[in-house]
């Protein structure tokens, strides 16, 4: 035997000769040996490629030493004399390291061993200990690159066990001394499952091992995902990224272009967002350039899934682009996946509501804005911020802001619904809305479309000096000024003059003047429209106006076209017909009037029938008169109905029915004459 041989030998028998004769070391010994016979009797040792070999075929008897040398023996007749004292330096340099793994394995033993009795499951230890007793058998044949093809450590070899430890520096050297390794071995069962070698110097953060195994093109499974603990689920390049490996990232990428970019960890990790994908991740540590790559090499990037940091939920992948300003990016996203969750907001944090229009309008980004809504029409241009001093600044505000009217325009085009009344809190023009910029910048088309898109505006937003109102008459807008008083707008505060008629004779007029010059005109207008429809068609003898009575539109139609005939000069647009059924009211006017009427009437003819011919002092016809309209609408909440002749001529007479004894209009009995009249059920006069 070699004096090498008989070193590595001794030192074999040193180690493990403690170890064996304990019970649980024979128990071990007893269980390998029932698995195979010796190696010496089944295997010679070929090294011309790395081997795969049975877990239960490496030697287990280490005290025969004759075997051992016999193996030895013959390895060395096949090239690979692992203990010979005279061979080349390349076979010297791959001696030392032979024994450097041995002493690591057996210092690995060594520790298992001692701590063995404190070990509470006996079962675990006895299986790390026959695990190491294979690796070290491996070893000490100079077995350094084989891969156990079966048994309960079937995947796993000496340099697994190495990069599992950590003996990073082990398996450098094992590289420098051109051994082959199987960097995808892992075991095939248990925790380690799928747990490459491969992966495990990505997780240790060991990036020139990686690279050196990316750049030598060996086949690897880059797709393998680790199936338990806490990395459950992650993939290399996952693993990559969430150590913020950037530069191997890109490799990677380079390397396996297909590779699944959409693997994560099951599980929550510390300071990485739960779900994150590796776009995700390369986003939020400013990777611009991976997120670029992969948004134009790769369709399944998950765009629209949100994910929760720290300070914001919600977020997804166009709103990072846009919160950090990397507009090539967004616009590469608009592009390049079409279909969007366009109205993703944040749902939390100080940006809580908003949404990539949002963004792009606080950006002042107006070329990707209109992009945005020519590409997704359904883009909300009514999101705002969930709160704070800027709730209410909707993208649209955003653009009326800031004279943007094309985007205006089109933004109400595409949407009826786009609220028009919005502002907020921070505004420098206190309460202006987009309506009020779009007036107030003469966008009186704009405003015009504003209106027809509801016609009910709030005509009194913006600063008190320079309401609607005031623009318009500043402007000489005389068709809106009135448009606006017909919508219930105010008179101006200020006394500035503008150019005006008096007498035919242009001059100059205080603001206020003019604007209730044609107030007082439209309310003329009005009492025509009235007297027309109401006192007409009213008429007891004149049934050519029953079906006006029952088409409330077409009084509408009639009404605007009486107001456009008086003033040609207000604005048609569609919506008008609404403004001035409003603002005429004649349901109501006339529901009013009718009542009032039957107030004074019924009185009148109880005053005849009952012999109370003496005039009443005023205050009790006003008392009586308050009592019988009070009736009137306490009856009309439960029984509503509409004051015709019919329903007035029933009432008077009911109230007015003579009474016996002593006669007194009560609330009682007038009520119950109001009901009695206005309940076909109920026929009859009310009785004291």
């Amino acid at each position: 035997m070699q004096p090498t041989q008989n070193r590595l030998f001794i030192n074999q028998q040193a180690t493990l000769q403690p170890i064996e004769t304990s019970a649980s070391g024979k128990r071990i010994r007893e269980s390998l040996a029932e698995r195979t016979e010796s190696a010496a009797k089944k295997h010679k040792i070929e090294t011309d490629e790395p081997s795969r070999i049975c877990a239960g075929s490496v030697m287990k008897d280490m005290s025969d030493a004759n075997v051992q040398v016999a193996m030895q023996i013959e390895s060395f007749k096949y090239g690979n004399p692992p203990f010979a004292t005279a061979v080349p330096a390349g076979a010297a340099r791959g001696l030392g390291l032979q024994e450097e793994i041995l002493n690591f394995i057996e210092s690995a033993i060594r520790f298992e061993s001692s701590g063995k009795a404190n070990q509470s499951d006996m079962g675990i230890n006895d299986k790390a200990l026959a695990f190491l007793y294979l690796m070290h058998q491996l070893a000490s044949l100079n077995r350094l690159n084989d891969v156990l093809a079966d048994g309960e450590f079937q995947g796993t070899s000496i340099p697994w066990l190495l990069a599992f430890n950590r003996k990073w520096d082990l398996l450098e050297k094992m590289i420098v001394n051109n051994i082959d390794i199987d960097f995808n071995s892992s075991p095939v069962i248990g925790q380690q499952h799928e747990n490459s070698i491969f992966l495990l110097s990505i997780f240790a953060q060991q990036s020139n091992l990686a690279r050196f195994i990316l750049n030598t093109k060996k086949p690897i499974d880059i797709n393998a995902v680790i199936s338990e603990g806490p990395f459950a689920g992650a993939n290399a390049l996952y693993l990559m990224a969430i150590t913020h490996q950037w530069d191997l990232v890109r490799e990677t990428l380079a390397a396996y272009p297909h590779v699944d970019i959409n693997s994560s960890s099951y599980q929550p990790l510390p300071d990485t967002p739960l779900g994150a994908k590796v776009i995700h991740l390369a986003a939020l540590c400013s990777q611009w350039d991976i997120v670029h790559w992969l948004l134009c090499n790769r369709l399944d990037c998950q765009v629209n899934k949100p994910i929760d940091t720290i300070h914001e939920k919600g977020i997804t992948l166009p709103l990072l682009a846009a919160s950090h300003g990397q507009w090539d990016v967004l616009e590469t996203i608009l592009k390049r996946h079409p279909v969007l969750n366009i109205n993703a907001a944040i749902t939390t944090g100080d940006h809580a509501g908003y949404t990539i229009l949002s963004i792009l309008g606080l950006h002042k980004r107006w070329d990707l804005f209109s992009t945005v809504l020519n590409l997704y029409p359904h883009a909300s241009v009514n999101a705002s911020p969930h709160h704070g001093d800027q709730r209410g600044m909707t993208p649209l505000l955003m653009a009326a802001e800031a004279q943007q009217w094309h985007i205006v325009a089109k933004a109400i085009e595409l949407q009826p619904d786009a609220d028009l009344d919005t502002t907020y809190e921070r505004c420098p023009l206190g309460g202006a809305t987009p309506f009020w910029h779009a007036v107030n910048n003469r966008q009186w088309p704009i405003a015009l479309t504003m209106l027809s898109i509801n016609p009910y505006l709030n005509i009194e937003c913006g600063p008190d000096s320079f309401s609607p109102l005031t623009s318009a008459l500043v402007n000489k807008q005389t068709g809106f000024a009135k448009l606006f008083l017909l919508l219930g707008a105010k008179d101006p505060p200020q006394d500035d003059l503008i150019n005006g008629t008096l007498n035919g004779v242009q001059t100059p007029l205080p603001i206020q003047y003019v604007a209730q010059t044609w107030r007082s005109a439209l309310e003329l207008t009005r009492v025509k429209i009235y007297d027309t429809l109401y006192n007409t068609w009213n008429r007891p003898e004149n049934h050519s106006f029953a079906w006006i009575r029952s088409d409330r539109k077409l009084r509408s139609q009639i009404a605007c076209e009486i107001l456009i005939a008086e003033h040609p000069e207000i604005p048609f647009f569609h919506g008008l017909e609404k403004i001035v059924e409003k603002w005429v009211n004649l349901d109501d006017q006339r529901n009013v009037e009718a009542k009032e009427r039957v107030a004074i009437l019924a009185l009148r003819q109880y005053r005849y029938n009952n012999g109370t011919l003496e005039s009443p002092a005023p205050k009790v016809i006003r008392d009586i008169r308050r009592l019988i309209l009070e009736s009137i609408a306490e009856v009309g909440k439960n029984y509503p109905f509409e004051c015709t002749n019919e329903v007035r001529r029933e009432i008077v007479e009911r109230i007015g029915v003579e009474q016996k004894g002593n006669p007194r209009l009560t609330k009682s009995f007038v009520e119950k004459a109001i009901k009695s009249a206005v309940i076909p059920d109920n026929p009859g006069p009310p009785t004291r």
